[in-house]
């Protein structure tokens, strides 16, 4: 079994290691030795009480997705539901369900088709029918009922148009070394060229300010940047810009310490925090600012640091530190002439229940700021962007979506991919999302279906433990 899913990780997700080796091996090893888990699970199961065998794997298995998308060491790019991203006819209803539904679907399938294979010399030709007739009906009725609402769904709210920036800084050599104000120089040409008389938006992708230098956050209304971001663009009269930045918050003397908090290297009794987050610019002074809060394991979290300190000889290669980034502990929505876009940064756009506080808090429009860079021309910045759609459906919510080096684009609310920039060149992405107030079943119950499979996971362990002893 581990050695299936290390096969499995390596042909998926081998991408990864073009951001840092070392580490992409202890995540490829770590990984498959956690989907390992829920199989053992089912064969403990199995020897004990064989009819729970097989609805045991399906619990298990969405039981530990849970637990992978909302632990410290979170690897969501597996997670079953993801698989459908690209066919997204199929899909629609992810607006009850969400990516779980998906996962459910796919297990429930392979079940049924295991236990027909299994007893296929132990049944009669009648009861082979009927297993055969099950299985095309659990195949089959999602995927005309997606197909029933793919082909009758009409887009919902008004149309706002957004210009796009894509500046094109290789992330390894270039983005961090290049003068910032150069590179401030590329995002004024670009913007300027992009934005027209009814653009009302403006998105560029993340850490695109402070790169080098993060920004004081107690300071941003008076920083020498942003004023020169607005005397640059006349534009943000009328339009409001949306970008990712690096920030950092100096503790005052007596102030608490977030577990983030690091400390000065020239005096100890002095402490600081980074954080990578989002802010708002508009010709008035007040900045928003959203920190991003769904950090990679590695460069921006240090997982559980309290409990696994021989992991820091690996965050250290990944380029991250112990303290990690500091974030916040609720979605927020940025409101600006009376539309709220949900400013989503890199990899929270997996995540579809930890986005549900961006609706919340009344967010009417998906904006992503990213920078998939990190693996090069593979096949990981475009599976980042179609797992990034699914929220257009689970949400109903159009996305407009900035990358450094692509893909930037806007997502329709099916979740159709439009506009689509390609990789490693400078570009730009004028066009109309719509913003709405939908609010979907997936919205108000979340991911319902990975709860039951939580609790029905700790009453069979409790079943099994009680029926051992007793």
């Amino acid at each position: 079994i581990y050695h299936s899913f290390m096969v499995w990780n390596l042909l998926t997700t081998f991408w990864v290691s073009n951001s840092a080796l070392v580490p992409s091996i202890a995540a490829f090893t770590l990984n498959s030795l956690f989907m390992a888990v829920p199989w053992i699970g089912m064969i403990r199961i199995g020897k004990r009480f064989p009819q729970l065998q097989l609805p045991s794997f399906i619990v298990f298995w969405l039981c530990w997705e849970w637990i992978h998308l909302n632990w410290e060491i979170s690897w969501p790019w597996l997670t079953l539901g993801n698989a459908f991203a690209s066919q997204i006819s199929l899909i629609q209803w992810y607006e009850y369900t969400g990516v779980f539904g998906g996962g459910l679907w796919i297990l429930l399938v392979n079940v049924l088709i295991f236990d027909l294979w299994k007893n296929k010399n132990n049944i009669t030709v009648q009861e082979t029918r009927k297993k055969l007739i099950t299985i095309a009906l659990v195949v089959s009725v999602p995927i005309l009922c997606s197909i029933m609402i793919y082909s009758t769904y009409e887009e919902q709210g008004e149309e706002i148009e957004v210009a796009i920036i894509q500046p094109n800084y290789e992330p390894h050599f270039e983005k961090f070394e290049i003068p910032e104000q150069e590179q401030f120089s590329r995002f004024i040409r670009l913007t300027k060229a992009a934005v027209g008389p009814n653009t009302k938006y403006i998105l560029w992708p993340e850490t695109s300010l402070a790169n080098i230098t993060p920004l004081n956050v107690d300071q941003l209304t008076d920083d020498e940047l942003i004023q020169q971001i607005k005397d640059s663009l006349p534009q943000l009269q009328t339009a409001t810009l949306v970008t990712g930045m690096t920030s950092i918050k100096y503790y005052r003397e007596g102030e608490p310490l977030g577990p983030a908090a690091r400390q000065s290297r020239h005096n100890r009794n002095n402490h600081y925090e980074i954080h990578n987050c989002a802010i708002q610019i508009k010709d008035s002074a007040d900045i928003p600012i959203y920190y991003k809060s769904k950090l990679v394991p590695g460069p921006e979290i240090f997982p559980y640091k309290k409990l696994l300190p021989f992991m820091k000889p690996i965050i250290d290669k990944m380029g991250g530190t112990a303290a990690g980034l500091a974030t916040q502990k609720d979605r927020e929505a940025f409101e600006s002439n009376g539309n709220k876009i949900a400013p989503v940064i890199c990899y929270e756009s997996i995540y579809g229940d930890f986005m549900r506080g961006y609706f919340n808090a009344g967010a009417q429009a998906i904006f992503i700021m990213t920078n998939d860079g990190w693996w090069d021309n593979t096949l990981g910045y475009i599976q980042h962007c179609y797992i990034g759609a699914l929220r257009a459906i689970e949400f109903r919510k159009s996305i407009a979506r900035s990358a450094n080096s692509g893909i930037s684009c806007t997502i329709d609310q099916m979740g159709r991919i439009q506009h689509a920039t390609s990789y490693s060149v400078e570009a730009t992405v004028t066009a109309s999302i719509k913003f709405n107030s939908v609010s979907t079943i997936y919205h108000r119950i979340g991911d319902i279906i990975a709860y039951v499979s939580v609790l029905m996971t700790l009453l069979l362990i409790i079943y099994s433990f009680v029926r051992r002893y007793v």
